[in-house]
């Protein structure tokens, strides 16, 4: 059998392989919260203004206000007479537990100021940090094309946009084949409340990469650590929800197969 290959065919692999290469590259890229910042400020004005009975005053930079770490402020009048301030915190995680945080901030925050509003931004917002938004009455935007805006007499919300960074490092970080060892180990013993290194030491892997995971599943709050004495031990909280997001993250080509 003679093969002939051109200088074509080389080049037409090489495009391929390149363009490959740099589309993964591009989906695993972290948007940083310069960007999202960017972004939130040029999308405020395409979600508000169609909306009749709000008028835009300003959006703009945050400079120490309210002594808090905010990173945009956006005012607006509604009806032509009620002022209210959008209060913007940003963040390049969109987890559970950076949701959970930002989102209490925000809450204790409006609570001291009237006439204000927060909102939560971050890359890509899961159901879960969503419903956490929700509960604390703080709205929220995404990359993806979600948001939620409940004030005063305006509500606008959009969701089920699918996450335009499929390839998060942190959920690929947990569910990795070295990984799920250590989530094999918390599932079968769902109660117990263990130390880093006897983890690692079940497990078979690394104290290293044990204390990686152990920051993602904090995160994505799946467990929370305990004081028990002068150390951190480390517990599930959400057995169920762990399992289920290890289902929609199983890769069945990962397994040998042999066909008979």
């Amino acid at each position: 059998m003679i093969i002939l290959y051109s200088k074509f065919t080389f080049v037409s692999l090489y495009t391929i392989l390149s363009t490959n290469v740099e589309t993964q590259r591009k989906s695993e890229t972290k948007v940083n919260e310069i960007e999202l910042i960017d972004y939130v400020k040029s999308n405020i004005k395409t979600i508000l203004k169609p909306i009749s009975i709000v008028q835009i005053e300003f959006v703009q930079i945050a400079y120490d206000e309210y002594n808090f770490e905010l990173d945009l402020i956006a005012e607006v009048t509604i009806n032509n007479k009620k002022k209210v301030r959008l209060l913007f915190v940003t963040k390049s995680e969109g987890q559970p537990r950076y949701a959970r945080r930002v989102s209490i901030q925000l809450k204790n925050l409006i609570n001291q100021n009237k006439n204000c509003y927060g909102v939560f931004a971050a890359p890509y917002i899961s159901d879960e940090s969503k419903q956490i938004c929700k509960d604390n009455n703080v709205g929220f935007i995404d990359l993806a094309g979600n948001y939620l805006f409940a004030f005063d007499t305006v509500y606008l919300n959009r969701e089920g946009k699918p996450n335009p960074y499929p390839r998060n490092r942190s959920v690929k970080t947990i569910f990795s084949p070295k990984s799920t060892r250590i989530l094999r180990v918390l599932l079968c013993n769902p109660k117990k409340e263990w130390y880093v290194r006897d983890l690692a030491k079940e497990a078979d892997i690394s104290i290293g990469q044990t204390s990686n995971v152990k920051q993602k599943l904090l995160d994505f709050e799946y467990v929370e650590e305990k004081l028990v004495g002068r150390k951190l031990k480390l517990v599930l909280t959400k057995p169920e929800l762990l399992l289920q997001k290890w289902s929609e993250n199983y890769n069945l080509t990962r397994n040998q197969s042999r066909n008979f």
